[in-house]
């Protein structure tokens, strides 16, 4: 029986951890260890986590300094986790399902061309009290194709989460998981992940999604539109080598809708034009069509960047 690693990351997030941790020790898988990541908190959190010292699959690690929540991340699937498979809970949300993991360890032990696990989830917004419970589950599992996968993504038909998306160590540190400063740092991950592989889709809730004015989107410093996801994952398919003409085509119109929205004032500029060209020369040579709509991009982008100055 492969170990699983939970992790959960957290910085002063005492008012959450203890849902999150008791969720995550409910799971029924036997050989689990539960590691909670505290990066330098100034609260609560060591004295909750000291409750839960006594249940042997509980870990505690304090970092030595603040590496933020990508730093933490990474530390904790590079240095922290002993598991084969990992699964990253952030201490705000927490499991409803006590089997899931079993179920998830069950798909990627018998196909190894599944790259990772994933499933829905449902939401609380804390502000309002209100848990938005998700639909019309079939609780059926479905094999994609990874690129099938992100295709069907951008097209609203899946939604990701990361709080269900079981993995293997090995392929996190292959595709240098949570590199990517972006508040979509986690999606992007898997995506790279799914671009080489197979994609499980369990078409059932399995936990919930804390929203609150303190959720990691919400505390970045990087405040751009989240149309601006569409361009970091093309940026992303060209940075990393991993091109796919179906991917750039029915991503395309949004990445350059992105840039052109926001980019300028987050100074990428030079993405932004680079991206542009890249896309004149791709639709002019695979589809001759919406060399019009692209040229009227680049007049607005004139314009603000006149506007800019």
């Amino acid at each position: 029986m492969n170990k699983v690693s939970i992790i959960i990351p957290t910085f002063n997030q005492d008012a959450y951890i203890s849902k999150c941790i008791s969720s995550a020790l409910s799971q029924n898988y036997q050989n689990l260890e539960v590691i909670l990541s505290d990066d330098c908190s100034s609260d609560l959190t060591k004295s909750i986590a000291s409750k839960f010292t006594a249940n042997k699959k509980f870990k505690y690690f304090r970092n030595s300094s603040n590496l933020g929540r990508l730093g933490n991340y990474r530390k904790s699937l590079n240095e922290y986790a002993k598991g084969v498979y990992i699964l990253n809970l952030d201490a705000d949300d927490w499991l409803t399902d006590r089997n899931y993991i079993s179920k998830a360890v069950s798909i990627l032990d018998k196909d190894p061309s599944i790259g990772f696990v994933t499933a829905t989830n449902d939401v609380y917004q804390e502000e309002n009290n209100l848990l938005l419970r998700k639909r019309n589950c079939s609780n059926k599992l479905f094999i994609y194709e990874g690129k099938d996968y992100l295709v069907r993504h951008c097209k609203k038909e899946l939604v990701f989460s990361h709080l269900s998306s079981l993995y293997r160590k090995k392929d996190g540190l292959k595709y240098s998981f949570y590199n990517i400063d972006s508040p979509w740092s986690d999606a992007i991950s898997f995506f790279r992940l799914a671009l080489n592989s197979k994609v499980a889709y369990l078409d059932k809730s399995i936990g919930v999604w804390r929203v609150h004015n303190e959720n990691a989107s919400s505390l970045s410093s990087d405040t751009r539109s989240p149309k601006l996801f569409f361009a970091d994952l093309a940026h992303l398919y060209g940075k990393c080598n991993f091109f796919s003409y179906e991917l750039i085509n029915t991503y395309k119109l949004e990445a350059v809708k992105s840039f052109f929205n926001g980019s300028l004032r987050y100074l990428r500029v030079k993405r932004a034009i680079s991206m542009i060209i890249f896309l004149l020369v791709y639709e002019t040579v695979f589809f001759r069509r919406n060399i019009l709509r692209i040229i009227m991009y680049i007049l607005k982008l004139i314009v603000m960047w006149a506007q800019k100055d």
